[in-house]
């Protein structure tokens, strides 16, 4: 039997909507949204509670950065104190360690880093039972969202697939 052993983790994006509400502010619908987790559960959701001098969301993959005066708003998550949605900001570690925030105005969720592909599995598996839970816990309120597990932030363009002919 073949066995996996490396650090891995996984980040699910979540979409977000608001039922009969397309004009909802996503990053106000985002922080409701993790808070819902927390609030009952005890747990300290603040953005001053996340540490943000570590954050580069300003970066891509290739080690490239985007300009500041370049991006947009909602991108400046790291920069909580200059920026004017900073109030919907929202950042909780869950009780199994994984990471539930507000990134780029949709909710998502890290998991916690494990050594197998099977863990990862099962903590991506309870990051949809943290996201179902938030959704539960707002179903009852006024302002219910539906949230759509994704796999992009929508932070760059798609690349296109290069086709060659002969």
């Amino acid at each position: 039997m073949l066995s996996v052993h490396r650090v891995m983790g996984s980040e699910t994006e979540f979409g977000l909507s608001q039922p009969g509400n397309p004009g909802a502010n996503p990053m106000r619908d985002s922080a409701r949204v993790v808070d819902a987790y927390a609030g009952p559960r005890g747990l300290r959701s603040s953005q001053n509670f996340w540490d943000f001098a570590t954050e580069s969301p300003l970066a891509d993959a290739r080690g490239f950065f985007m300009n500041v005066a370049d991006a947009d708003i909602s991108q400046l998550t790291h920069m909580p104190q200059e920026s004017v949605e900073a109030q919907y900001l929202a950042n909780v570690v869950t009780e199994n360690g994984a990471r539930y925030y507000v990134d780029h105005a949709h909710p998502e969720y890290s998991s916690p880093e494990v050594l197998t592909p099977r863990d990862l599995v099962t903590f991506d598996r309870a990051g949809d039972l943290v996201a179902l839970a938030s959704v539960r816990r707002l179903e009852a309120t006024d302002e219910p969202v539906n949230l759509y597990k994704n796999n992009t932030d929508s932070k760059g363009p798609p690349t296109a697939p290069t086709r060659t002919t002969s």
